[in-house]
C-alpha cells in the first residue's frame, strides 16, 4: 500500500534547510508543501535490488541497507538529478542495475526511510534519539535475517541514529549487533556540523519559526554541533567496533556549503564564509586511519550521477570501497574463518569415521548414541525391576523409559531441572563406561585428554597444539583466533559451544592453582559447554554445576539389528548371529555395547555355536582368541601373514605370551588400583615389573599394536600417548586371567598401586586377596571370569570351597549368597562340581527366603540366578501352592530370562500335572512369553497333542508357546502340516494355532497353502476360524486360496466371517477373481453385517 501524501501548502516562503541546495547540477530537492506531516511517516524498508518481488527467489548472503540523513526522505535522497538538463534521467546509484547492483553480486540492497523531517507536528511529543534509534532497530530486525551478515551505508545524521541504535542493541536487538560486520559513514558529523557555529542565535529564531507555523524543531538538531553525549557516543560505538571488529570507513566533504543563503530567506540573516557543512575533522572517527574525501558538497555526498567512474571518480571511491568490504564479509569473521578451516582442514573425513576392530572404518551414519536423563533416571530405577547386581544395569545397557530418552537433535530443548523449573540446558554433563559411545557423541571435540599432556595455560596455546600445530603460521593464528574468541566471550549473547571429552581423565589437576588448572577450570566453566567423562571422575572444586546430566546407554535392540545388516555383509551370517541373539540373555545384554557387539561380529566364526554358550566367560575367550589371531600378525612381523593364519591354538598362544603377561599385569594393577587409564608412567612401571622379553618392536609400538588397548590420543607421540581396555570387561577378562595362573600355580600376586607416587609393588598370596576382595563390587566380575577360567576338575571346587570358608554370615549372608550365585552362572553342568548339589540347595533356600521377604519382584530383577537353582526352588515348594504360585508368577514378569529346556518340561509338567488350578494357570502364564526355545523343546511340544493324558489347557498353551517362537525349524513346520491333516479336529485346532502367527510358512515346507485352502471347507468352525488366521498373516496368497476365504464371508459364525475379511483385507494385491467374487456377494447377499463388514 502507498503512502497517502499529505495536501501541499501554500506557504510564500520555503522552509529552511540543513542540506543546502547547490547551484551545481543536482539532484531536486524537496520542495516543504510536497512534505507529509509527522502523523504519515514511519520507518519504511524497500528492496532496492533484487526487486521485492523477487527476494523470496534471491539467495542473498549479505545485506545492504542504506540509511539517509536529517530533513531528507528515501529513494530522493539517494537520486542524482542534472538540474541544468532537466529531460537528463535521473540516476539512483543504489538502484540502477549498472551501478551498486552490479557489483554486489548476492547482497541485497535495502534502503531505510525514516522520519527525519526537521520540522514536527506540535500535537506530537517530539521524539529523542533513543527513540529513533529504537524505530531503526524494530524495523532492522523485521526485514533481515539473524544469520545473514548486514553493512550498512549511513549518510549524514543517519549514521549517529546508527552509531546509536548499535550501541543500545541488546536483548531482543542483539541480533542485529552480532549480524552487523561493517558501516560506510557518508559525511556523518560525529563532532557536529558547521551549523553549530551560530546555533546559539539561530536556533531559537528557527522554533520561533516553527510556532508561526504550529509546529516544532526537531530534538535532532541538538546532534548537529558537538555535546557532551555525542563525543560520549562515539567513544561507545568506536569500543563496539572494537570489540566487534566491525569494518568501518569514513568519507568527508570538501565542497562548501553557503548557509546564508538558506537562511536569510527565512531569517533575513547574513555572513559570509562558506564552509564544509561537515568538515574532515567533524566526519572521520580516530579508528579509521586513512579516510578519504569526497570533491562535492554536502547535499552531493550520497548521490552518484552514473556507473562511468572516469566521470564521477567519486562514487568510483565509495563503490569500491563497498566491494572490499563484501569481500572481508564473504571470507567470515575470524570466529567463521576459524570455523571454516576447522571444518575443512582438522575435521576431515578420516576423523568422522569409527574404526572398527577389524580395521575397517564406519561412517557416523552407521553409528548410534543413546541417551537418557541422569538424576529423572535415578529416581525411576528405585523403583523399577532393575538390579544393581545386574551385568546390564553395571554396563547402562538396559533401554530407559521413553520419557527419559534424549534424541541428539534435541539435546537443547527445554527440560525439567532439579529444582522443578523448565529450562533449556547451556551446560549438560555426559557420563558413560569406555566403549559406550561417548567418544563417538564427540567427534567434534577437544579432548580433555589432551590437555594433561600439553597442559596449555591459555586459549592460544590450546589453539596452537590442536588445530594450528602443522601450519606455517599456526601460532599467529591461533593469537588471533584467541583474541576474538577472548571478545567473543564477553558478548552476551555470544553462544560459543565448547565440547569437552574426557574429565576423568585429567582429574588428577583437581586441587592445583598453577596457570594449568586454572585454564582447565575456566574451560570446565564456560556457560555453553558439554562435557563427557566415566562414571568415577571426580570434579574440580571451582567446578559449576551442569544443567542437565545424561547418560551414554547401549544400543537398543533394533539399533543392534540395523547395525547387524550394515557391517555384516553375509546375510547368513546376520540370521546366524540374530538367531544366537534370541536365544540367549546374556549376548543380548553384551551386544548392545557398541565395542561388544564390534568384537562379537568379529569373532563370530570361533564362538561355539552348538550347543550355544551359556557363559559370559566363554564368548570372551573366543573373542579374546579371534583378536589375538588378528593381532600376532603385527606383532610378529619377521614371519609371513600365512604361517599365522594357518597356526594352531597353542602356537598362538605361546608367541602372544611376552604380551598376554603385559595385559594381564596391566589390568590386574588397574583393578587394584581402581584405574582405567594408564599413562606414560604407569606403562613404564608396568614394563619394570613384568621385564617381557625382546621381539621385533619397542614397548610403545607394541602397546600399539594390540587389539585390547585404545589410545586416548593417536596423533600423540608414542612415549606420551595412554591407553585404556577397549572396555572394562576386557581389563576384568585379563585381571582373571593373571589371577587364575597365579592361583593354579601357587604362586603370589605381583601387582602395582598406580595411585601412589612410588608406584609400589605389593606381593600377596592369591587365597588372601580373594578373602579380602571376594565381597568387593570391584571384582564382582573377575571372580566371574575365574570361575570360568578354571576349567580344572580340582581347581573349581577348590575355589567355591574357598568361597564358603571365607564367608561372613554374621553381615553379608545374601551378598555371599550373591556371590556364589553369581560363580556358578559361570559353570555348565558338565563342569565337575561335587559340592554344586548343597551350594544349589542353599541358594535355593536363600531365593525362597528373599521372596518372603522381598517379594518376587527381587527375583524377576536379577536375571543371573542359574537355571539349576529355579528348578530345586520348584521342586523344594512343590507341595505349598502359594509358594509356588509366586515364583512361576515372577517368571511371567521376567519373560527375556533364559530357562533351559529342562525348565521348560517342568512348566509343562506343572500344567499338565498340577493339582491345583491356579499352579497351572500360573504355569501356562511363565510359558506364554517365552520365543526362544529349542528345536528339541518345541518338538515336545508339537507332540503333546497326541499325549491322552494331556489336559486342554496344556495344548493350549504348547499351541500359543510354539506360535510364539521368533523362528519354527523347518521340520517343525513339517511336522505340524501334518497335524493339520489329520482326521481329530482338535489335532488340526492345535495345528493351525500353533502356525498361526508365522507369516513365512510358504517358505517353510511345499504343499501347505494347498492343505489349508482344502482345511478352509473344514465342517469344524474352530479348525476353520484357526486356518483363516493362519492365511491372514500370510505374505502372499493364491488366488484360488482367495476365493476359498471370499466363500467364508458367507458363512453364519461371525468369528469366522470376521477373520476371512480380515485375511483378504491383509492382501492389497488380490487378482481380478477374488475382487470380482466380493462384488458379487455385495450385489447377492441381503445381510447387512456382511455388506457392512466387506465394505
Amino acid at each position: 500500500m502507498k503512502r497517502r501524501q499529505a495536501e501541499p501548502r501554500q506557504d510564500p516562503v520555503k522552509r529552511l534547510r540543513i542540506e543546502h541546495r547547490s547551484l551545481t547540477p543536482q539532484p531536486f530537492a524537496r520542495d516543504r508543501s510536497t512534505q507529509s506531516s509527522e502523523l504519515e511517516r514511519a520507518v519504511r524498508f524497500r528492496h532496492v535490488n533484487p526487486p521485492s518481488e523477487d527476494e523470496n527467489k534471491n539467495d542473498a548472503d549479505v545485506d545492504i541497507i542504506a540509511i539517509h540523513g536529517l530533513d531528507t526522505k528515501s529513494p530522493d535522497t539517494w537520486v542524482w538529478k542534472d538540474l541544468k538538463n532537466p529531460r537528463q534521467p535521473a540516476v539512483n546509484w543504489l538502484e540502477d542495475q549498472n551501478m551498486l547492483p552490479a557489483l554486489v553480486g548476492r547482497a541485497r540492497i535495502l534502503t531505510c526511510d525514516w522520519p527525519a523531517d526537521l520540522y514536527e507536528s506540535s500535537q506530537l511529543i517530539p521524539r529523542t534519539i533513543d527513540e529513533f534509534a529504537r524505530l531503526l532497530l524494530d524495523g532492522i530486525q523485521s526485514h533481515t535475517r539473524e544469520d545473514r551478515p548486514i553493512l550498512f551505508i549511513a549518510s549524514c545524521l543517519g549514521g549517529i541514529i546508527l552509531m546509536k541504535a548499535l550501541d543500545m542493541a541488546s536483548q531482543e536487538y542483539s541480533s542485529i549487533r552480532a549480524a552487523t560486520r561493517g558501516v560506510i559513514f557518508l559525511a556523518t558529523p560525529f563532532r557536529g556540523t558547521s551549523f553549530q557555529d551560530v546555533a546559539a542565535w539561530v536556533e531559537p529564531l528557527l522554533k520561533k519559526w516553527a510556532s508561526i507555523r504550529s509546529e516544532n524543531v526537531t530534538s535532532l538538531l541538538h546532534n548537529t554541533t558537538q555535546s557532551f553525549d555525542l563525543s560520549e557516543l562515539v567513544r561507545r560505538f568506536t569500543q563496539l567496533c572494537k570489540d566487534q571488529e566491525y569494518e568501518i570507513f569514513t568519507f568527508y566533504e570538501r565542497g562548501v556549503t553557503d548557509l546564508s543563503r538558506k537562511l536569510s530567506r527565512v531569517l533575513g540573516i547574513w555572513w559570509s564564509t562558506p564552509k564544509p557543512l561537515v568538515d574532515q575533522s567533524s566526519a572521520t572517527l580516530d579508528i579509521v586511519a586513512h579516510p578519504l574525501s569526497l570533491d562535492r558538497s554536502h547535499v552531493l555526498m550520497n548521490k552518484f550521477q552514473g556507473p562511468d567512474k572516469d566521470s564521477d571518480p567519486d562514487y568510483a571511491k565509495v563503490s569500491e570501497k563497498v566491494e572490499r568490504f563484501l569481500k572481508k564479509i564473504r571470507e567470515g569473521t575470524l570466529l567463521e574463518k576459524a570455523d571454516v578451516y576447522m571444518r575443512d582442514k582438522h575435521y576431515t573425513k578420516m576423523i568422522f569415521q569409527i574404526q572398527r576392530l577389524s580395521g575397517e572404518y564406519l561412517s557416523m551414519d552407521q553409528c548410534y548414541i543413546n541417551l537418557a536423563i541422569v538424576e529423572q533416571l535415578g529416581k525411576e530405577r528405585s523403583g523399577s525391576l532393575s538390579s544393581p547386581f545386574s551385568l546390564s544395569a553395571r554396563w547402562k545397557v538396559e533401554t530407559p523409559a521413553e520419557k527419559l530418552q534424549v534424541k541428539l537433535p534435541r539435546l537443547f530443548d527445554p527440560y525439567k531441572m532439579l529444582d522443578g523449573s523448565m529450562k533449556k540446558p547451556r551446560r549438560i554433563l555426559i557420563r558413560g563406561r569406555a566403549g559406550i559411545g561417548k567418544t563417538t557423541l564427540c567427534k567434534k571435540i577437544v579432548p580433555l585428554r589432551n590437555l594433561k599432556s600439553n597442559k596449555p595455560r591459555n586459549f592460544e596455546e590450546l589453539f596452537h597444539h590442536e588445530y594450528f600445530i602443522r601450519h606455517p603460521e599456526g601460532e599467529d593464528h591461533a593469537r588471533r583466533l584467541s583474541s576474538a574468541l577472548a571478545k567473543a566471550l564477553k558478548t552476551v549473547d555470544e553462544r560459543t559451544l565448547f565440547v569437552l571429552d574426557g574429565l576423568d581423565e585429567v582429574q588428577n589437576w583437581n586441587g592445583e592453582q598453577d596457570n594449568e588448572s586454572l585454564f582447565f577450570s575456566e574451560l570446565l566453566n564456560q556457560p555453553d559447554v558439554i562435557i563427557t567423562t566415566r562414571p568415577h571422575a571426580i570434579f574440580p572444586a571451582t567446578f559449576t554445576q551442569p544443567d542437565l546430566e545424561l547418560e551414554t546407554v547401549g544400543f537398543y535392540p533394533d539399533q543392534v539389528q540395523r547395525y547387524l545388516e550394515k557391517v555384516v555383509n553375509d546375510p547368513f551370517v546376520v540370521r546366524g548371529i540374530q538367531l544366537s541373539l534370541e536365544q540367549h540373555w546374556l549376548i543380548q545384554s553384551l551386544v548392545r555395547i557398541p565395542i561388544q557387539l564390534d568384537a562379537f561380529c568379529l569373532s563370530w566364526n570361533d564362538i561355539p555355536k552348538s550347543p550355544i554358550p551359556e557363559t559370559m566367560t566363554t564368548i570372551y575367550e573366543a573373542i579374546v582368541f579371534r583378536l589375538w589371531e588378528k593381532d600376532i600378525v603385527r606383532l610378529r612381523g619377521k614371519k609371513p601373514g600365512a604361517y599365522y593364519t594357518h597356526a594352531r591354538r597353542w602356537e598362538i598362544e605361546e608367541n602372544t605370551m611376552p604380551e598376554r603377561e603385559l595385559l594381564e599385569r596391566f589390568a590386574f594393577s588397574g583393578m587394584y588400583s581402581n584405574l582405567v587409564e594408564f599413562q606414560p608412567e604407569h606403562q613404564d612401571a608396568v614394563h619394570k615389573l613384568v621385564q617381557p622379553s625382546r621381539v621385533e618392536f619397542s614397548f610403545h609400538d607394541r602397546l600399539g599394536r594390540l587389539s585390547f588397548l585404545r589410545t586416548s590420543d593417536p596423533s600423540a607421540d608414542a612415549s606420551n600417548q595412554s591407553y585404556h581396555f577397549l572396555h572394562l570387561t576386557f581389563q576384568e577378562f585379563f585381571a582373571a586371567q593373571y589371577f587364575v595362573r597365579q592361583w593354579k600355580s601357587g604362586e603370589c600376586l605381583e601387582y602395582l598401586d598406580l595411585n601412589s607416587k612410588t608406584l609400589n609393588t605389593s606381593r600377596v598370596n592369591p587365597v588372601d586377596f580373594l578373602n579380602q576382595n571376594n565381597y568387593s563390587s570391584r571384582y564382582d566380575i573377575v571372580w566371574r571370569f575365574t570361575v570360568g577360567l578354571l576349567d580344572s576338575e580340582v581347581e573349581i571346587p577348590r575355589f567355591f570351597d574357598q568361597l564358603e570358608n571365607g564367608k561372613q554370615f554374621d553381615l553379608l549372608g545374601p551378598t555371599h549368597q550373591r556371590l556364589v550365585r553369581h560363580c556358578l552362572y559361570e559353570t555348565d553342568n558338565s563342569t565337575y562340581l561335587e559340592s554344586r548339589p548343597e551350594l544349589v540347595n542353599n541358594l535355593s533356600q536363600w531365593f525362597l527366603l528373599e521372596c518372603d521377604l522381598m517379594g518376587p519382584l527381587s527375583f524377576v530383577a536379577d536375571t543371573q540366578i542359574p537355571d539349576q537353582l529355579l528348578q530345586t526352588a520348584l521342586k523344594t515348594v512343590d507341595k505349598d501352592r502359594h509358594k509356588t504360585v509366586k515364583i512361576l508368577h515372577a517368571l511371567a514378569l521376567s519373560v527375556k530370562r533364559y530357562l533351559s529346556d529342562a525348565t521348560i518340561e517342568y512348566l509343562l509338567a506343572l500344567l499338565q500335572n498340577a493339582d491345583s488350578v491356579d499352579v497351572q494357570y500360573a504355569s501356562m502364564e511363565a510359558l506364554i512369553g517365552r520365543s526362544n526355545l529349542s528345536k528339541d523343546t518345541i518338538m515336545k511340544l508339537v507332540k503333546l497333542p497326541q499325549d491322552d493324558n494331556a489336559n486342554v489347557d496344556a495344548r493350549n498353551a504348547s499351541a500359543q508357546l510354539i506360535g510364539n517362537q521368533v523362528e519354527l525349524p523347518e521340520e517343525i513346520v513339517t511336522t505340524l502340516l501334518t497335524l493339520l491333516q489329520n482326521e481329530n479336529a482338535t489335532t488340526q485346532t492345535f495345528a493351525a494355532k500353533a502356525l498361526g502367527e508365522h507369516s513365512n510358512l510358504m517358505e517353510k515346507a511345499a504343499g501347505i497353502l494347498e492343505t489349508l485352502q482344502e482345511l478352509l471347507g473344514s465342517s469344524h468352525p474352530k479348525v476353520r476360524y484357526a486356518v483363516a488366521t493362519i492365511l491372514k498373516n500370510q505374505r502372499k496368497i493364491s488366488e484360488q486360496t482367495a476365493t476359498a476365504l471370499v466363500k467364508l464371508i458367507k458363512n453364519d459364525n461371525d468369528e469366522i466371517r470376521e477373520i476371512a475379511i480380515e485375511a483378504l483385507s491383509k492382501h492389497s494385491d488380490l487378482s481380478e477373481q477374488p475382487v470380482i467374487a466380493l462384488v458379487q456377494l455385495l450385489e447377492d447377499t441381503s445381510n447387512w453385517i456382511i455388506r457392512n463388514n466387506i465394505i
